[in-house]
């Protein structure tokens, strides 16, 4: 998991970064499918949203709003 800023607006993003190798040997392919179809459609106040999914030759990338959580 990384964080990243969006240079033009300082926006604060979640970079969940999976290596497909990885999936593939886990048999969880449909599961991350379906992680990334649920939080690109969920529009909930519990879930964090997804706006982005990219891939590279090895790695699949999720981006997400950046939560910060507030401590009692």
């Amino acid at each position: 998991m990384y964080l990243a800023r969006k240079t033009k607006t300082n926006d604060l993003y979640a970079i969940k970064v999976l290596k497909k190798n990885e999936m593939v040997r886990k048999n969880m392919v449909n599961h991350v499918f379906a992680e990334r179809t649920v939080l690109s459609l969920v529009r909930t106040p519990y879930v964090v949203r997804m706006f982005f999914a990219f891939q590279s030759k090895d790695y699949l990338y999720l981006v997400s709003k950046c939560c910060r959580c507030k401590r009692a």
